[in-house]
């Protein structure tokens, strides 16, 4: 009796204690200590949706040439400073992290976002460590990243985008 308990006791903990699920293992320790998980799918949405249509187009492959939509979004670094979280991100290619040089046309693609952590809002984004953001202009991607334009190229191309941008695209009834 008591080896049946301890074996009933040791499945139950084994159970409760095996590996988290897919979208919890999405998330680095960093994201999850700071309590930031909504933060960081949004700085992912938002660069997706600014980046959707800007081409890739590597120097080792010539023939190559494909928008950003399709490729893996990694985080790289991020930064608290007083009340700002800052996000940076790398787009990562068949392992490898798209560096401007490393395209044809040493293309600079927009890969951060910082956050006031306080109220939760998107206060500027980053492009080759410079800070912008453009919070007058109703028909920028910084202000609406749903633009026509953007919905559009979901839409026409919802088979080919990264497997985390197209979720994300339904989830929030884009497509």
């Amino acid at each position: 009796m008591m080896r049946l308990f301890s074996f009933i006791t040791l499945s139950l903990f084994l159970a409760c204690s095996s590996p988290k699920s897919e979208k919890d293992s999405a998330y680095s320790k960093q994201i999850d200590s700071l309590q930031v998980r909504d933060l960081y799918d949004s700085a992912r949405w938002y660069l997706y949706t600014w980046n959707c249509d800007a081409l890739y187009k590597p120097k080792e492959d010539s023939l190559v040439s494909k928008p950003l939509s399709e490729i893996d979004l990694k985080l790289n670094h991020l930064v608290v400073r007083h009340d700002t979280l800052i996000l940076l991100f790398d787009f990562v290619d068949k392992g490898k992290v798209i560096l401007a040089g490393m395209t044809r046309d040493n293309r600079q693609f927009v890969s951060g976002v910082g956050f006031n952590i306080g109220n939760r809002k998107k206060i500027f984004m980053v492009d080759s460590n410079v800070y912008f953001s453009h919070k007058d202009d109703p028909e920028s991607r910084y202000v609406n990243p749903l633009q026509p334009d953007v919905v559009g190229f979901i839409k026409r191309n919802s088979k080919r985008l990264n497997p985390w941008f197209r979720g994300e695209a339904e989830r929030r009834a884009v497509i």
